[in-house]
């Protein structure tokens, strides 16, 4: 006579790690006192989500084993950032004078790896802005023999720089691929010519730098100082 199947107990599903940490009291204060933070840090910051990687203990010792950090429609430093996707070092947090309701204060300076994507008129805003006229300046200088630059636009592969020649004079044009090269980010003409090299923040390293579908593509690490 066959025995009949005892029916099998399943295991209970471990717990999500996004839904411990959610439900810890200070981890959620600190993701808080962060994305407070951040807001301040930039002009506008739209559609932000933090996650913090660490534990009970190490928050009470103010520390993080890392910070995700996605976020859209951001400028920061008159830089318009259409996408922004980023995650940072273990990091060392301030925590008492969070606890008594202040803001959260960051220890030492902290690297963060990821990328941000810039559209055309997100480009353009930015070249346009006190930060960014040097940059365009460069470029027009350099590329068209002209400035200021009249507008930018990110087609596909190609970055298309344009000017006017003076009050009545005619639209100047060059288009360019934007390439990582062995000393950093360059502009290269179609045309043949030498590419440029783009000046960077000496806190900025990149391992990517493209466009690609109409959007340029910024990649690698910076260094942030609180």
């Amino acid at each position: 006579m066959s025995t009949p199947l005892q029916p099998t107990a399943l295991p209970e599903p471990e717990p999500d790690p996004d839904e411990r940490r959610s439900a810890d009291p200070l981890l959620s204060l600190l993701a808080r006192g962060l994305e407070f933070w951040l807001r301040k840090r930039c002009e506008a910051v739209h559609d932000l989500e933090l996650h913090l990687e660490g534990s009970m203990a190490q928050a009470l010792r103010g520390q993080l084993q890392a910070v995700r950090l996605r976020a859209r429609k951001v400028v920061f430093q008159d830089w318009s950032l259409e996408r922004v996707d980023l995650c940072s070092e273990p990091i060392q947090v301030r925590v008492g004078g969070l606890l008594r309701g202040q803001s959260v204060r960051l220890e030492q300076p902290f690297r963060v790896r990821g990328k941000v994507v810039l559209t055309g008129e997100g480009l353009s805003q930015s070249l346009a802005s006190p930060a960014g006229r040097p940059l365009a300046n460069h470029l027009g200088e350099r590329l068209l023999g002209v400035t200021p630059l009249e507008s930018v636009r990110l087609l596909e592969e190609r970055l298309v720089l344009r000017a006017v020649t003076g009050p009545g004079g005619g639209l100047v044009q060059v288009e360019t691929r934007v390439e990582l090269g062995p000393e950093g980010p360059q502009v290269c003409p179609l045309d043949g010519r030498a590419p440029l090299l783009l000046p960077m923040d000496e806190a900025i390293r990149l391992d990517r730098a493209e466009v690609r579908s109409g959007l340029l593509e910024l990649g690698g690490e910076a260094l942030v100082r609180p």
